[in-house]
């Protein structure tokens, strides 16, 4: 009635037994976050990208209905286990790399359980794999996948059928109906259609979006389309995942250029030391050929650190000139000094002594043969990832960024 307004409680709606059992999911998750760190970081949507209590809800009732569980049957041990099991399967296909970073740092027995389940379903599947998976099937699925790979990034070795579009290129929602009809109509030689989304930017268009993919869904197809919500680690706190996807497959890939996981073994140790003495985290020199590309490409994925390190350190120096007409040329003086030293050696010329060399030799000399001279700085690196504002803050948020960020407080001490 439009004249009569009556407050619902939403626990009235929901089966005690469902309402029981995601209290009890909740307090297991919220049991995860250290009470120590700070107030609005790291939150729950930061370690499960999708979390919103209707969702965790939502969850338990998918699991009833998945395991052919009635609510009217007896409440045996054995099924909530069962349940138990299923949501948190679920969750942890959801959950960014912040999750086994703060599990880390909590030295139970759950804690590094959990850590384990994590890399095990992790590594049994990276963006390329989905996508392969989709394409050497013959039924359609309707999938999201979270990311903290910016949308303005390109993803990587896209197979031929598999077509990429931004919700942003759509300048009407009669647009996107057509683009989605015709992609199911098989009026296209594409398979897969990815739509990109800037989860923050364009969130109030998430659910008119899924009405739209929902509604033109064919599930007779052999054809899928895949929403992507890019994520900005430090802004998930200011968006609430009040659209609910029940029914989709629903994955959490830090990056969707198949990047591996910090191995584990780096993980449980919270030393600065341990980890950039590891080859992966190394300051690494390539032998220039003539091709900067495949240099790269060769040289450790890390390797522009020393760029950044050297950047850095040239922006401390501040320069005296005695003619005022000078000034102009400290930028190009500076620009002149950083060439110099990043430059990479040119095997075809330069078979002698080279600057770049000189200085990551020492600089790696000096990091692990002299412990820091501050006990309380540079103890954890887990911990400054979780802690430092830069890190926290930084709009590329892949999280190899934090990893690179704490290399350099390390490298500089």
């Amino acid at each position: 009635n439009r004249f009569e307004k009556h407050i619902i409680d939403i626990q009235a709606l929901i089966h005690p037994r469902h309402w029981s059992l995601s209290r009890q999911l909740y307090t297991w998750l919220d049991n995860f976050l250290p009470k120590n760190l700070g107030n609005h970081f790291p939150l729950l949507q930061h370690l499960f990208v999708d979390h919103s209590q209707d969702q965790i809800c939502n969850l338990v009732i998918e699991a009833f209905e998945q395991l052919n569980i009635s609510t009217d049957d007896e409440e045996k041990p054995e099924k909530i286990s069962e349940i138990i099991n299923y949501c948190q399967e679920k969750l942890l296909r959801t959950g960014s790399f912040d999750l086994p970073l703060i599990l880390s740092t909590q030295s139970t027995d759950e804690c590094q359980k959990l850590i384990e389940q994590y890399y095990s379903i992790c590594q049994s599947f990276t963006f390329g794999k989905l996508i392969q998976k989709s394409l050497e099937s013959s039924t359609s699925s309707l999938q999201i996948i979270y990311t903290y790979t910016q949308i303005y990034h390109t993803i990587d070795h896209l197979p031929a059928d598999v077509e990429e579009v931004k919700l942003s290129a759509f300048r009407t929602e009669l647009e996107l109906v057509k683009k989605v009809k015709h992609h199911y109509q098989a009026l296209t030689n594409f398979r897969l259609l990815l739509i990109r989304v800037d989860y923050h930017g364009e969130h109030q268009h998430i659910l008119s979006l899924k009405h739209v993919v929902q509604n033109e869904y064919v599930a007779s197809s052999d054809r899928s389309v895949w929403l992507i919500f890019h994520l900005q680690r430090n802004l998930i706190n200011q968006v609430n995942n009040d659209v609910l996807f029940s029914g989709w497959l629903t994955d959490m890939i830090d990056d969707l250029n198949d990047r591996e996981l910090i191995r584990q073994e780096i993980l449980n140790n919270p030393s600065y030391q341990n980890l950039v003495r590891q080859p992966e985290f190394r300051i690494s020199e390539c032998i220039f050929d003539g091709d900067v590309h495949q240099c790269l490409l060769r040289s450790c994925q890390y390797d522009n650190i020393f760029d950044e390190l050297v950047d850095r350190c040239l922006s401390k120096f501040r320069y005296i000139t005695v003619q005022i007409n000078d000034r102009e040329y400290i930028s190009e003086r500076r620009h002149t000094l950083l060439q110099h030293i990043i430059e990479h050696r040119n095997n075809s010329t330069s078979k002698g002594l080279h600057l770049r060399s000189i200085i990551i030799e020492k600089l790696m000399m000096l990091i692990e043969n002299l412990p820091p001279s501050d006990k309380t700085r540079f103890v954890d690196w887990r911990l400054d990832a979780l802690t430092n504002a830069i890190t926290i803050a930084g709009r590329d948020q892949r999280y190899q960024r934090q990893y690179r960020r704490n290399r350099q407080f390390c490298h500089r001490q």
